[in-house]
């Protein structure tokens, strides 16, 4: 046999480890990517399968031939156990590896292990073999085991490529994909018939690693490319499955078609289980709305978390097309309890604030700014309107007598006690405010000055009869003054008129004799 002829059968065992080499480089490169470890070891196994068959062809005598025929099983055995570790891990249940059934499985390759480290006793793997001219071309003749072996071999790649393409196929953008999840174990079921039924191949020649390296360098390329548009696909209904909304699908008569694990877990929902009341009456009160398919309405509903706490959701609800079913809604309820209350602080804290802006923190009474701005919004009604409006102002009299003889604590209560008389006195639509210090006024929008020279009158005698009774100190009474402008029906007086002429009539209401209503000329 001239030299050549038997070197270029070699060429498929070399061809084998370089690709195997070169997949393994390019999976180190992308060893973040989801799987890429376990398809790293399915590379590895391939081209250690290569590398056994070229020692076995090589083989200087029998026994030589015959252990690494027995130790390309441990190749083979990585090899299924690597794919079918890449399939549960490129579709994100990298978990189920570690569960009863994935061991059990894995447990017939483990014996295969066994059966090599115990020295194949009963010759179950490799009964012997018969070299041709010389050491050249070295045929093993393989044990019963053989046949276990192979189905076991097969059984993990048929599984592990059914895992695969079911997670691409239901991921529409990544179904191209689909040609190098199904071709990988084409290439392995091509290369292990020609090497079992072809006529033309010479009977020590195995084409299997070859196979074997070209499936791993297609999933590795096709599968683990490099770039965001090569990330791995996420099969729909896990995604559904996983997310915190909880999704609920629902027939045309209302029924429950369908639910996520959300659903089922914090809303204790079901397939064909009953709606909660308050979800099926928003429900229908949407779905007329509903018009055409891929629509979606939203609207809030509060209901009960298996927690037993009643929660807030933001319920979207989307009409499905014919592939949905007829007639059928999807519900996505995603729980805005936090969101809620989170508005609901930020309006009390928002009122809180607006509330001490315009409040005078002593009396409760609206402060001056607040006084003075609503005093413009009444006179420009007033001259809109023809409507008449009146300003009290009230000064408290010898006010600082009572601070210096009293205290401050009880020239406090004074101002409050104040407060309270105005607030007694005045109707719904007035506002009584502090002006600053022991200065007061009252807006009494829709008052001619006869109606309110009577409020007037009315908050002198109520704040005169109050009895203030300091602590160690004897009781005593306080009088106040007041001054009235009023905006007649067809006057051009405007805020700086009303509120000078409301100061002069207080400041005669002074000169008077104070504990008196003055009106202005």
């Amino acid at each position: 046999m001239p030299f050549f002829e038997p070197l270029s059968w070699l060429a498929a065992d070399i061809l084998a480890v370089i690709l195997s080499v070169m997949t393994l480089a390019h999976l180190v490169r992308q060893r973040q990517e989801p799987g890429a470890i376990y398809l790293a070891w399915l590379a590895a196994g391939a081209g250690f399968w290569a590398a056994l068959d070229l020692w076995m062809i090589w083989a200087p005598d029998l026994e030589t031939g015959v252990l690494a025929a027995r130790l390309s099983y441990v190749p083979q055995a990585v090899l299924a156990l690597a794919w079918l570790g890449f399939a549960l891990a490129y579709t994100g249940q990298e978990g189920k590896l570690r569960s009863g059934p994935a061991v059990l499985v894995g447990s017939l390759g483990i014996l295969t292990v066994l059966l090599l480290v115990a020295g194949d006793p009963g010759t179950w793997l490799v009964q012997g073999g018969s070299p041709e001219q010389g050491a050249f071309g070295f045929e093993p003749s393989y044990g019963p085991w053989k046949r276990v072996h192979d189905g076991w071999w097969w059984g993990m790649v048929v599984f592990s490529t059914g895992v695969l393409a079911l997670h691409v196929a239901q991921s529409p953008r990544h179904v191209s994909r689909l040609t190098f999840v199904l071709g990988a174990p084409i290439l392995a079921a091509v290369a292990s018939g020609l090497t079992a039924w072809s006529e033309v191949l010479p009977p020590w020649v195995n084409l299997q690693p070859l196979g074997m390296a070209m499936a791993g360098a297609g999933l590795g390329w096709g599968l683990l490319r490099f770039g965001e548009q090569a990330v791995a696909p996420v099969a729909r209904n896990v995604v559904v499955e996983e997310m915190e909304d909880a999704v609920v699908v629902l027939d045309r008569r209302g029924r429950i078609v369908d639910v996520n694990r959300s659903a089922r877990e914090r809303l204790g929902l079901r397939l064909l289980g009953p709606v909660p009341i308050a979800l099926g009456a928003t429900w229908s009160s949407v779905k007329r709305d509903l018009g055409e398919a891929g629509m979606t309405v939203s609207e809030r509903v509060e209901l009960p978390v298996t927690a037993g706490q009643m929660h807030t959701f933001e319920m979207s609800a989307t009409l499905l097309g014919p592939q949905g079913g007829r007639d059928r809604q999807v519900l996505v309820l995603r729980d805005i309890t936090r969101q809620v209350e989170m508005e609901r602080e930020l309006s009390q804290a928002r009122d809180s604030l607006e509330r001490l802006a315009n409040t005078d923190e002593l009396t409760g009474l609206a402060n001056r700014r607040s006084l003075l701005r609503q005093l413009q919004l009444e006179v420009d009604r007033a001259h809109r309107y023809q409507r008449p409006f009146s300003l009290v102002l009230l000064d408290l009299d010898h006010f600082k007598r009572v601070n210096d003889t009293y205290g401050h604590a009880a020239g406090d209560e004074v101002l409050r006690a104040t407060a309270r008389a105005m607030e007694y006195v005045s109707r719904d639509l007035d506002l009584p405010g502090r002006m600053g210090g022991e200065e007061f006024a009252v807006l009494l929008p829709e008052t001619d000055a006869e109606g309110a020279r009577v409020v007037a009158d009315r908050l002198r005698v109520e704040i005169a009869r109050y009895l203030h009774e300091p602590e160690s100190e004897s009781s005593f009474r306080v009088t106040a003054s007041l001054g009235v402008a009023t905006l007649d029906p067809g006057s051009e007086l405007d805020v700086e008129g009303l509120m000078q002429g409301a100061d002069e009539a207080l400041y005669r209401a002074k000169e008077e004799g104070r504990n008196r209503v003055a009106l202005s000329a």
